[in-house]
């Protein structure tokens, strides 16, 4: 007998609609089971239309299920032709979405023909009031476990034998391609109506939406820059070793670990893109935040990403452990990108072991910043795309700041806008603008930025400690060139860094020279915030410090620790073991104060509180001492601006001999005086003065003359 040859289809849409086909019959075949044949007979004997049971459904329930009627084979006809076409299809090579979306998740017959009727339903009105004429309730507009069982095996029995299609440990439920929704607490288990997932009708209809709940964590990339990236070929060789093997079978979660922008998820996508055409990329944070909806989330991703057949790029950012209400979801995160068939791969910008840990098997690579002589090929590259040509010297003085590629280029385009006309020179002071905004450390909560527009020649000190303060900015101006070029660093394997003690009495400038140090070098200056640093906890000032320390490294910030005798005091002997951590603090203190290569500046108003070692490690000592008279005399000129208002006959030496008070405080009493004229409407006076001076030492405790130009 010569076999029949089975014509593969041309199109997707031509199998659904055959699916369509084949639900109709399945319809007719359960209506002509049921006894309701007809629309005349249905009006004419269910005049309740489901609010109420009629005689002739109770007759019709009353029949043994044993001695039903076996269904006609109309439909299993259809089906057997629809399967061996779906087959011819596949082996032509022809990819169908629904074929497709069966093999991902091994659907056996059953759970195939259970959600292709869900499908339909979904998909075309006529199916959906076919159904509900059926179940003879348009109130009521999904199916039923029940109805859809029915369908298939219209028997009791039949229903019973297949009831195992929705399961928990069904494929339609594991890999929550349905849903189950009940109406009301008490509806009975087959009661409850079938929903399937939006992204799975998607992907049934030809398209790769995701889940409605990974829109705002989730990312489906189609496309992957084109841009070059710098890596050194002793990085990029095993990097690129380890990716080809991302969705290979057995293959472990690759783990890429390196600062932002420089390049982790672009080499990923180029290497991905080319298994499957697109990648799911996802925000880790966003995707367990809030904890009640990360389970749903997480569900949602491991189903669409094996329905789009899709390796996953999950961002950790900075997180840097999990919160102990969160650790559920992590772990759950880790078990999909465990199982993935597709591939996963990790991307963080630190820190990351404490995920690493989660997971069975993990390679991991670090991927440096760039490297200066590459900084300097990025900065030309950068610019080479714009309107202006900047000089060599700013691109060697931009080359200097620790960005990655990334970083570069936003700080480029950020320099290139700053312009005030197209073709127009880069400013230099744009570049460093742009520099700093992309270095700005994430120290919320435990630093303040600090940012002055004062200058040297606004820092009244002796010539000894302006000497000290010109050797500072030496030092850190000219740090790579001395360690790194000239080859220093041979001679001094640690200790690299510059750290600077101002002590001296409140208000002398301490921390006044320390902004003016910052913005001479173009670097931010962050004051620690010791309230938020230091932790009654065990273990959390150095947590908190290790941060600081970390994040001034990577953005090459000057650390200001103001008041530093409250957290660089003198160890003390051991009695109790609150002693014995307060000195843990100071010894991790030592330690890190070691290992940074940066700019830290202490200020305190006792120096001999300090712990000796960190006297001994101390690079420069700047003293602020409280003011003369002379010296007080130009500090109460150079606090009355120009432009204000003034009586000819102020006698700034009469103020500077009657009153001791440091640079800041003159400060707080010459504004505190201008705001006395202002309300007067009159000129600035020597009374306005001499009342601001009094009131500064009365709060300060001191005890002065009567000023005897009082009225």
């Amino acid at each position: 007998m010569a076999s029949v040859s089975v014509t593969p289809y041309t199109h997707p849409v031509e199998h659904l609609i055959e699916e369509m086909g084949w639900v109709r019959r399945l319809v007719k075949q359960f209506l002509n089971f049921t006894g309701r044949t007809s629309p005349d007979k249905a009006s004419r004997h269910d005049l309740l239309g489901g609010f109420g049971v009629t005689d002739d459904e109770a007759a019709r329930l009353l029949v043994d299920p044993s001695q039903a009627p076996a269904p006609d084979g109309e439909a299993g006809l259809l089906r057997a032709h629809i399967d061996a076409r779906v087959m011819a299809t596949h082996e032509t090579g022809v990819s169908l979405p629904l074929g497709s979306l069966f093999e991902s998740f091994s659907l056996g017959p059953l759970s195939r023909q259970l959600l292709t009727l869900a499908l339909c339903a979904e998909v075309d009105e006529g199916i959906r009031r076919l159904f509900m004429y059926t179940w003879n309730d348009f109130t009521r507009r999904r199916p039923t476990l029940e109805f859809l069982l029915g369908l298939i095996q219209p028997t009791t029995a039949g229903r019973l034998l297949n009831v195992d299609g929705f399961f928990f440990t069904s494929p339609l439920l594991k890999w929550n391609l349905v849903s189950l929704d009940a109406e009301g607490a008490d509806e009975p288990f087959l009661g409850r109506t079938v929903r399937l997932r939006p992204s799975v009708v998607s992907w049934a209809l030809g398209g790769s939406d995701l889940d409605p709940s990974l829109v705002s964590v989730a990312t489906v990339v189609r496309e992957a820059s084109r841009d070059s990236l710098v890596i050194p070929p002793a990085v990029r060789e095993p990097l690129d070793r380890n990716l080809a093997r991302v969705g290979t079978p057995g293959a472990p979660v690759m783990v890429i670990i390196g600062p932002a922008g420089v390049g982790k998820s672009t080499i990923a996508r180029q290497h991905l893109l080319g298994l499957s055409g697109l990648v799911i990329e996802v925000h880790v944070d966003t995707l367990v935040h809030p904890p009640s909806e990360a389970n749903a989330r997480l569900s949602a991703l491991r189903r669409d990403a094996r329905l789009l057949r899709a390796p996953i790029i999950a961002d950790l950012a900075d997180a840097e452990s999990a919160a102990p209400e969160l650790l559920a979801a992590y772990r759950q995160l880790a078990d999909i990108l465990d199982e993935h068939a597709y591939g996963a791969v990790v991307t963080a910008r630190d820190r990351a072991s404490w995920f690493v840990s989660l997971l069975t098997q993990a390679l991991q690579t670090s991927l440096p910043l760039p490297s200066k002589e590459d900084r300097i090929r990025l900065w030309q590259s950068a610019f080479d795309r714009g309107d202006a040509e900047p000089d060599d010297e700013v691109i060697e003085s931009s080359a200097r700041y620790p960005l990655s590629g990334g970083s570069i280029q936003r700080a480029a385009r950020a320099a290139l806008a700053a312009g005030m006309l197209p073709g127009a020179a880069v400013r230099f002071s744009d570049v460093t603008d742009a520099c700093r905004a992309q270095l700005t450390p994430r120290l919320s909560g435990i630093a303040k930025r600090i940012v002055t527009s004062f200058t040297l020649d606004d820092l009244i000190i002796p010539a000894e400690g302006r000497t000290r303060l010109d050797e500072v900015i030496a030092y850190a101006r000219h740090h790579n060139k001395v360690f790194f070029e000239w080859g220093y660093d041979r001679l001094l394997p640690y200790g690299r860094g510059l750290s600077v003690l101002f002590s001296g009495p409140p208000g002398t400038g301490k921390t006044m020279a320390a902004g003016i140090i910052g913005g001479i070098l173009g670097m931010e200056v962050f004051r620690i915030d010791l309230s938020q640093t230091v932790s009654k906890y065990i273990g959390e000032t150095e947590k908190n410090l290790g941060r600081i320390f970390d994040e001034a490294t990577k953005s090459e910030s000057i650390l200001l620790f103001d008041e530093a005798d409250s957290l660089f005091s003198k160890r003390t002997s051991v009695k109790s073991s609150v002693d014995r951590y307060a000195n843990l603090e100071v010894n991790y203190l030592l330690q890190r104060m070691e290992d940074f290569e940066g700019v830290t500046i202490l200020t305190t108003n006792f120096e001999g509180s300090l712990d000796d070692a960190f006297r001994r490690r101390i690079r420069f000592r700047v003293n602020f001492p409280a003011p003369d008279e002379g010296t007080r005399e130009r500090l109460w000129r150079s606090m009355v601006p120009e432009a204000v208002e003034r009586a000819e006959d102020i006698d700034f030496e009469d103020l500077a001999t009657s009153y001791d008070l440091s640079g800041g405080h003159i400060k707080n009493a010459a504004l505190r005086a201008a705001f006395f004229a202002a309300a007067a409407t009159s000129g600035l006076r020597n009374e306005h003065l001499h009342l601001a001076a009094r009131l500064e030492c009365e709060k300060l405790g001191q005890v002065v003359r009567a000023y005897d130009g009082d009225s």
